[in-house]
């Protein structure tokens, strides 16, 4: 995770922010978050960073005991082959993706300057997609 902040050096972009001491970086883990609960909708803790001083860059620029979220997703299909003649086959048949219906996080705000969403997913992938087909061969 690369955490980041305004730029406080002229035609510079995006810098490290400074790390404060005593702060925990983690609010909540991947298994606790969720966006509907105010005391769990953080994943990082806004605390934990500080602009840094004028003209000068930060002393963190990557989070090293902080990941993001897993991806976790089953996919399946199954199809049933039917013959209707000697020279035709119906084919039907059904794909799954996420069958299991699994949330999965995605684009976390890393900006210490937004504070009211910094450390918040921002959405998620696509939940579960059935899809059935029918295919004649002759």
């Amino acid at each position: 995770i690369r955490v980041t902040s305004r730029a406080s050096i002229p035609f510079a972009n995006a810098i490290w922010p400074n790390r404060v001491p005593g702060q925990a970086l983690g609010v909540t883990s991947c298994g606790d978050y969720d966006p509907g609960d105010p005391a769990r909708n953080r994943y990082l803790n806004v605390n934990a960073f500080a602009t840094a001083a004028p003209f000068t860059f930060g002393n963190i620029s990557q989070l090293p005991d902080r990941r993001l979220c897993g991806y976790q997703e089953e996919n399946f299909g199954i199809d049933k082959e039917f013959p209707i003649r000697e020279r035709t086959t119906v084919r039907f048949g059904s794909l799954l993706q996420n069958a299991f219906n699994r949330v999965n996080w995605r684009t976390l705000n890393t900006d210490i300057n937004n504070t009211a969403s910094f450390g918040r997913y921002q959405d998620s992938y696509p939940g579960r997609n059935i899809q059935f087909y029918l295919r004649v061969d002759f």
